[in-house]
C-alpha cells in the first residue's frame, strides 16, 4: 500500500507529464516545475519518487501552476478521513 507521499508524488508526475496548463497541453519538465517552487530539478525528482515529502507551500505552488486544487493531489481515502474527523468535531 502506498503512503500519502508516494501518492502525491505520482500525482505531481502525472500532471507534469500530462502537462495540462489551462486549455493547452504540453510536457512540463522537472526544471520548469523546479523554477515554480524555487528548488532544484533534483528536488522535484525526490518529490515524485517520495524520497522527500512535498512541503505544503510547494504543493500549493504546483497546484496553482497547473490551475487546480491541492486536493487533486491527495488520495481520496485521506480526504474522506479528514472530512469525517472534521464533521465529528463539529457535532
Amino acid at each position: 500500500m502506498e503512503n500519502i507521499y508516494q501518492h502525491i508524488g505520482k500525482q505531481i508526475k502525472r500532471r507534469r507529464i500530462a502537462g495540462q496548463l489551462g486549455r493547452s497541453y504540453r510536457l512540463v519538465t522537472q526544471s520548469e516545475l523546479a523554477k515554480v517552487c524555487s528548488v532544484s530539478f533534483q528536488q522535484i525528482q525526490k518529490y515524485e519518487k517520495a524520497t522527500n515529502a512535498v512541503p505544503i507551500h510547494n504543493l500549493i505552488k504546483i497546484a496553482n501552476y497547473f490551475d487546480t486544487s491541492i486536493l487533486e493531489f491527495l488520495p481520496a481515502a485521506e480526504l474522506n478521513q479528514a472530512v469525517a474527523k472534521e464533521e465529528s468535531h463539529s457535532i
